[in-house]
């Protein structure tokens, strides 16, 4: 490419080639860049050329190169033709956008040799005009002067290289020079207003760019939001959803094919879960068939993660956070209660000693988080909702639970579905089996909401406020307990 079109091309620029007649090697190395991205094995041969007058010699490393390259007809080397071809393009992109008033159509294309604009520009040369520098240029000056403007790429150093003007000034006597110096410094502030103007203008029409995509992208979002809330109205219509392969023949029976595909949207946009069986499209029967092997599939999948029975369980609040990953786990399940009469909370009257406690210990601990609230005063109210919530085990020992809202039965008693932490990491959490699904709990014992859990594939589950949790969990202890 050095040999064909940039050496010849850097050739031309320097040389004594009038402004105005710069339109035919433009037009001619557009043409020849369009062939080459055409029929890349045209730059592999040594006697094409791109300017009649303009070409670089021919020595013995060129020569051995140009032998060394494959013909079209014997094993031809496509990456090399791919990487010509690529740069072929990127060439008559930077032609087209950069130099189109010298193509066909443009301002400076074929200017009559009668012309008064010729007799004006007569002394124009290429070499003058850092303009016409396209491929290269920019590049030298960002790399001296990165924060530069418009202004001193567009004249300062437009100046420095037309050598035209600089010998006619130096030619000048010293008091003809501060004259010109005088003169060109109160011009020059004009030309820097619009230089000013035009890069203003620029950021403004950027800003308004940046601000469309914004806009663009948050109705995406606020349509996915409301597609989403859709979803779920439709699932809860039909009985909340899928957990089993049970569910599914129930829901056929029950809801058709409409329950069927709310089911797959559900699990697919609502829980972001990903699976080549959740698609929406085919007969009831392909739709049932498809979710009884996404469930089968998924089942697999959650044995393939526990790599013990232990994991699957949950994990008691130790005293020392430090030593949380390596606390004992404990079983959950809906047959669980939530704690008896003698572990609800007490009386105003009856924990006034335990609140004082609470508030001298509470100088002593961390300012509880903006989305995880303490009051302790929740009321369900929607779906979707992370909470945590306490449990005692059987031998009385008080654990908390995170899982997410799926129905409101009322302001005091909703259905969840529990996460279980993975020891791995105290902030990643799993979905466990099927029997730990859709406990019913009291919102007295409901002692943080708000959470925010991520997902990306409906495996692993992220709460990054778990030692918020655990603070208010032990607030929740002292408060009540």
């Amino acid at each position: 490419m050095y040999h064909k079109v940039t050496g010849p091309y850097w050739m031309l620029v320097q040389s004594e080639v009038q402004y105005l007649d710069f339109y035919k090697y433009v037009e001619s190395m557009h043409i020849f860049l369009k062939k080459c991205f055409d029929e890349p094995s045209c730059l592999l041969q040594s006697e094409t050329k791109v300017f009649d007058d303009f070409s670089l010699p021919m020595n013995d490393v060129l020569s051995s190169l140009y032998d060394r390259q494959p013909t079209s007809t014997t094993h031809p080397d496509l990456t090399l033709k791919l990487v010509l071809k690529k740069m072929s393009a990127s060439f008559v992109d930077v032609i087209e956008r950069q130099l189109h008033d010298f193509l066909q159509g443009g301002r400076y294309h074929n200017i009559p040799q009668d012309s008064p604009l010729r007799t004006k520009m007569m002394h124009s040369k290429l070499h003058n005009l850092l303009g016409e520098a396209c491929f290269g240029d920019l590049d030298f000056s960002l790399f001296k002067r990165r924060n530069a403007s418009l202004h001193h790429n567009a004249t300062i150093n437009m100046l420095k290289r037309n050598k035209t003007m600089s010998n006619w000034f130096k030619s000048k006597p010293s008091y003809k020079q501060k004259e010109l110096l005088k003169k060109s410094s109160c011009l020059a502030q004009e030309i820097r207003n619009k230089n000013r103007i035009e890069v203003r203008s620029i950021q403004e029409s950027l800003k308004r760019k940046l601000q469309d995509t914004k806009d663009e992208a948050d109705n995406k979002y606020r349509e996915l939001q409301r597609t989403k809330e859709d979803i779920v109205k439709e699932v809860r219509k039909h009985g909340g959803p899928c957990l089993t392969l049970e569910d599914v023949d129930s829901l056929l029976l029950e809801g058709g094919k409409s329950a069927l595909k709310a089911e797959i949207k559900y699990q697919k946009m609502v829980l972001n879960q990903k699976s080549k069986f959740l698609r929406v499209t085919g007969s009831a029967a392909d739709l049932k068939e498809n979710l009884r092997n996404f469930f089968h599939q998924k089942e697999k999948s959650d044995a393939a993660i526990s790599t013990n029975a232990e994991q699957k369980q949950f994990t008691y609040l130790d005293s020392d956070e430090e030593d949380l990953m390596l606390a004992s786990p404990v079983p959950l399940a809906p047959s669980h209660q939530s704690p008896s009469s003698e572990n609800e909370p007490k009386s105003e009257t009856e924990n006034s000693d335990t609140e004082d406690d609470f508030e001298n210990t509470d100088t002593e601990s961390e300012a509880p988080s903006k989305t995880v609230r303490i009051d302790f005063e929740y009321n369900f109210s929607r779906t979707g909702e992370w909470i945590a919530v306490f449990y005692t085990d059987q031998d009385g020992k008080p654990y908390f639970v995170v899982g997410e809202v799926i129905e409101v039965l009322s302001e005091t008693e909703a259905s969840v579905n529990y996460l279980q932490q993975c020891r791995v990491r105290e902030t990643l959490f799993k979905v466990p089996d099927a029997t730990d699904f859709d406990a019913k709990v009291k919102n007295k014992f409901v002692f943080a909401w708000n959470i925010l859990v991520a997902t990306t594939n409906g495996r692993i589950w992220t709460v990054q406020e778990i030692k918020d949790i655990k603070m208010h969990f032990k607030e929740y202890l002292n408060l009540y307990f």
